[in-house]
């Protein structure tokens, strides 16, 4: 008994804090004791803020930043998670979170970066979001006051010269010339038919991201005005597994109406008269409503909206089987935004038609509004550019 009361002293376990409590009655102490024996048993423990591990901590960062945040890609949290689970925990994990020093932290990104031939372990292209993430959940660790100071704000960034060249060679490789696009749209043509074609040429025409495509459907295309309207993406259900259109972009400035060739036009207009033909005749009666491309799955579905790897594989396929160079959707567009700048298109109309933040491909930003007579203009100058050597 202290000062009239009963303390209750309970030992919780070495990395936690001890139980400290005062009840009026011996009764209630024996059941506050039993209470706080009852939590250790059961794990409840709250935690010295110094030994939570890197794990720990990591994964309560996780859930305030990406759980309880909802505007993230699902491939970014995929990406980000793939980063956690084989580069950073596998090092970091099991250290408790103020045992961190900038010596470990130097050795590790060292390994990131230039890794270790003779424990096997290979440079890490992306090094660099190894360090962001690292260095984030360290900064959450400061703010909780976890540690007292964060070792990385003393560290730099390595520089591994040879990833840095061969990232500048695999971005040159995205140009592609526009005899080898003729080449590979004719043979999409060829083996896939006119669905795929026009899928191709439409990321080739646009310079769009292919998740700008796939969720397009035919009241997203003004035929009069000739614009396409980019404001939606496809989200996988988890309940149901299946792709779903909803309102909204990766980033907010990637909403964009885009004026597009002739060409463009009669393309599409002949596409859809096809597609609803086909449709029909499996007793599906489509509407503006309707995807404007879709397939049907391994399981038999049809008319879903396309996988995320379904271009790519389309055009795997063709090189492999052709022997040509390996395209992307993400390299017809790097090379949309290079003919563009090839022809002197000035940066603000390239930023505005393939929706990016800030021209970060041309070295400068710059800020005002497009008049969209000259995006007009720029499309069809594009096309001719185009035509004369095709």
């Amino acid at each position: 008994m202290e000062n009239g009361s009963y303390k209750v002293n309970v030992y919780m376990g070495a990395d936690a804090s001890r139980y400290v409590a005062y009840a009026d009655s011996k009764h209630e102490a024996e059941i506050l004791e039993t209470e706080a024996k009852l939590k250790k048993l059961k794990g409840e423990v709250k935690k010295k803020k110094g030994s939570y591990t890197f794990k720990e901590v990591y994964q309560m960062w996780w859930d305030k930043k990406y759980t309880v945040t909802q505007h993230h890609e699902q491939s970014t949290l995929d990406r980000t998670k793939t980063c956690f689970k084989k580069r950073i925990l596998p090092y970091l994990g099991d250290i408790p979170i103020n045992k961190i020093t900038y010596d470990l932290l130097e050795d590790t990104q060292i390994l990131w970066a230039f890794g270790n031939e003779e424990k096997g372990i290979k440079p890490y292209a992306n090094y660099k979001h190894c360090v962001s993430y690292t260095k984030q959940v360290l900064r959450y660790a400061l703010v909780k006051g976890y540690i007292q100071k964060n070792p990385y704000d003393l560290l730099e960034m390595p520089v591994n010269a040879d990833l840095k060249n061969k990232k500048e060679e695999k971005r040159q490789q995205k140009y592609y010339s526009k005899e080898l696009i003729q080449q590979v749209l004719t043979l999409m043509k060829q083996e896939y038919g006119v669905r795929d074609y026009t899928l191709l040429s439409l990321v080739y025409q646009l310079g769009a991201a292919k998740g700008e495509i796939y969720p397009l459907v035919w009241s997203d295309i003004d035929f009069k005005n000739k614009t396409i309207s980019l404001m939606h993406k496809l989200v996988k259900n988890k309940a149901t597994g299946k792709y779903e259109r909803v309102k909204g972009m990766k980033n907010s400035y990637r909403f964009r109406t885009i004026p597009v060739a002739d060409s463009v036009i009669d393309l599409l207009a002949k596409w859809k008269k096809v597609q609803f033909n086909e449709l029909q005749q499996v007793n599906i009666f489509p509407t503006d409503d309707q995807f404007i491309f879709t397939y049907t799955t391994q399981k038999g579905e049809l008319n879903q909206p396309l996988h995320p790897d379904y271009l790519n594989n389309k055009l795997d396929a063709l090189s492999k089987k052709f022997g040509l160079p390996k395209i992307t959707p993400h390299g017809l567009r790097h090379t949309f935004v290079s003919d563009l700048l090839n022809n002197g298109v000035d940066d603000l109309i390239v930023k505005s038609l393939v929706g990016h933040a800030e021209t970060s491909e041309i070295t400068r930003n710059v800020y005002g509004h497009v008049n969209p007579e000259v995006q007009k203009e720029t499309v069809k100058h594009l096309e001719d550019y185009r035509q004369k050597t095709s």
